[in-house]
């Protein structure tokens, strides 16, 4: 027997309902007409059985239609709550990728599988769904992954990475649910610069510190024990404290600018540099003659810069008094003029000149080409690093342009316009 299949449209059912009340009718009427005793009562019964079904059937088709307005409802919905889990899951992402710390989830089988941007940066890679050992090409990150899981509990190392470049970073891991882990990575390279950086300077101070204050403690020592010393003797010890105390001084003297140039703003003003240039460039003429080097200035006029005037007349004496100092004949001079909305300086010598190997870091602090030089010449080692620090303050920059035995040129150049 075949299976009767009805429509789901409660329209639909209702329009057969109707047809099958109307054939049902017309079969009573026919059959009343035909036999009104007994096929009468036979097609009444078939008659209230149709108008039965039709009431079961239009139930079936109010029930049908409220089916699928529920339906309807449901995928209204469920839009509407895949839309807001898509929203948060980009306000996450968002979240994510404003950190500055770089975040990494990976699966149970170490699998990157996100990335935020600053772990994309970090380790140069836009692509996941690798290992974590091929992302960040770091074996101690992936030992330390290993261990959270093995532990389940956060876990935190300072690791050096390598890849793409060297750098510092604190990593924590930490599992999460599915069996996932969540890294986070704060680089911390300038950190450990800054903090190389304040250990050298501590030890090199100390160093610095140490030398002359032996020495004038054995010189004095030597002074108190010679009770017969002769005087010419004497006056030469006595000379050579002198000229260690002076060595104390000039080092404090540096190290207080040092310190100020680091600490403080600088306090621009509209200055006039060519009159700056004139008045330190004569300061240190008589220096000049003395050692009997030529000695010239070629200023041009009204250069007007926003600076610091203190801290560019520390400029000017830094490079003035190293010109001097480590040319023992030939010449010196300073050049001043205005080029491309620029302000350009320049201090050139004839002296003993700089090797290519030391040139990248003569700015440094303490750094010395020639340390036994520098000490009988006064030298402290932190004039060059001062004088960058201060025009790197100011929107500058300075460089040099030297060979041994050729002499050296320092240029600075400033900015004529306030940034």
């Amino acid at each position: 027997m075949a299976k009767l299949h009805l429509p789901s449209d409660p329209r639909a059912l209702r329009r057969i309902a109707v047809a099958a009340t109307l054939v049902a009718t017309a079969a009573v009427v026919v059959g009343f007409f035909r036999n009104p005793q007994g096929e009468a009562l036979l097609a009444i019964g078939a008659l209230l059985a149709l108008v039965s079904m039709l009431g079961t059937v239009r139930r079936l088709g109010v029930t049908a239609l409220e089916a699928r307005r529920e339906v309807r409802s449901l995928r209204t919905e469920l839009r509407e709550e895949r839309k807001a889990l898509e929203d948060r899951v980009r306000l996450l992402e968002d979240i994510l990728d404003s950190l500055d710390v770089g975040a990494l989830v990976c699966d149970e089988n170490y699998k990157v599988i996100s990335a935020n941007r600053a772990a994309r940066e970090m380790f140069g890679s836009e692509e996941t769904e690798r290992s974590l050992l091929e992302f960040t090409m770091s074996n101690e990150l992936r030992a330390l992954a290993e261990r959270a899981r093995v532990s389940r509990e956060a876990t935190e190392e300072k690791i050096e990475l390598s890849h793409p470049r060297s750098r510092h970073v604190i990593a924590r891991v930490r599992p999460c649910a599915s069996d996932r882990l969540l890294l986070a990575l704060a680089d911390v390279s300038e950190l450990v610069r800054l903090e190389r950086v304040r250990s050298d300077f501590v030890a090199n101070v100390s160093h610095e510190l140490r030398t002359p204050l032996a020495s004038i403690k054995a010189l004095a020592e030597t002074i108190a024990e010679e009770e017969n010393m002769e005087r010419d003797e004497m006056n030469h010890h006595l000379h050579r404290i002198t000229g260690e105390v002076d060595r104390l001084t000039a080092l404090s003297n540096d190290l207080l600018t040092l310190s100020e140039a680091e600490s403080k703003p600088s306090r621009k003003a509209q200055v006039n540099l060519s009159q700056v240039a004139r008045e330190i460039g004569e300061q240190y003429r008589p220096q000049a003659e003395r050692k009997g080097l030529g000695y010239s200035l070629h200023i041009e006029d009204d250069v007007v810069v926003p600076l610091d005037r203190d801290q560019i007349v520390q400029v000017l004496a830094n490079l003035l008094s190293n010109a001097i100092r480590y040319t023992p004949e030939g010449a010196v001079s300073l050049t001043l003029s205005a080029q491309n909305g620029t302000a350009v300086l320049q201090v050139k010598d004839t002296g003993i000149g700089i090797s290519r190997e030391d040139l990248p870091r003569i700015f440094e602090r303490f750094y010395r080409v020639d340390k036994a030089r520098s000490r009988e010449t006064g030298g402290t080692g932190l004039g060059l690093s001062i004088v960058r620090h201060i025009v790197n303050a100011h929107g500058g920059e300075v460089d040099v342009e030297s060979a041994v035995g050729s002499g050296s040129t320092f240029t600075v150049r400033l900015p004529i316009e306030r940034a």
